[in-house]
């Protein structure tokens, strides 16, 4: 469905919508660009607080199950408290927009399976999760699914990352659904037996690319994470 690594402009275009343009900028430095000649950087700085570099979204017609690789590099000596990546959306079809962070889906109208980085303190930075919105969930701010497959994962700076991403959603009446979340090549995140919608036109139609931060860096200070080699199948 993508394929993404920033190599010619055109990512402007296929990115259908892109917030705070001018903190999306292009990497060319041959040791900071994981495939290709280009990456993309994303530059945080103290006066975009929260909202991080902001967001691009990529959105399709919708599939039932969906798979997301990426490359993420961080920066060294960021505060990485609890940083949003790439995150896989679902609305019905046809339709681009759920109705945001803070409600429970009813089983048709959204569904999110989130990825990011964070940590007490680091590095390495070890707070992983599947940042997870389904009908089942415990709260209102969704479910954090941690890692259970017995490795805890430990994200370096200053070298790349990979995530790859499953999100397969449940046939109607029938809890099962799954997600899971593996990092450079191992295991990290299995659930299965989801129940994710109530109706087959509840689909996977967006990818997400979230720099949401709790941990904003101080005024004077700056920090980055690059982006490579997107892939969505």
């Amino acid at each position: 469905l993508l394929v993404e690594s920033f190599e010619t402009d055109a990512w402007r275009k296929t990115w259908q919508e892109i917030s705070h343009t001018e903190s999306k900028e292009i990497e060319t430095d041959p040791k900071l660009v994981v495939t290709g000649r280009r990456a993309l950087r994303l530059p945080f700085t103290s006066e975009a607080g929260d909202t991080g570099t902001g967001w691009m979204h990529y959105w399709w017609e919708g599939s039932d199950e969906i798979y997301l690789r990426y490359y993420f590099r961080l920066s060294k000596g960021g505060d990485w408290r609890n940083n949003k990546l790439l995150q896989i959306h679902g609305h019905p079809r046809g339709v681009r927009y759920g109705p945001g962070a803070g409600q429970r889906p009813t089983g048709f109208d959204t569904v999110c399976s989130g990825t990011g980085v964070g940590g007490i303190s680091g590095p390495p930075w070890t707070r992983v999760m599947l940042y997870t919105y389904w009908p089942h969930q415990k709260g209102d701010w969704g479910d954090n699914v941690l890692p259970n497959q017995g490795v805890q994962p430990k994200i370096n700076e200053e070298e790349w990352t990979c995530y790859e991403v499953m999100v397969k959603l449940n046939e109607v009446g029938k809890q099962n659904g799954e997600q899971r979340l593996w990092i450079n090549g191992r295991l990290v995140i299995e659930q299965t037996e989801m129940e994710w919608r109530k109706t087959d036109q509840l689909v996977l139609n967006n990818v997400m690319l979230s720099t949401n931060t709790s941990a904003p860096p101080k005024p004077g200070e700056k920090r980055t994470v690059w982006i490579d080699g997107v892939v969505l199948a």
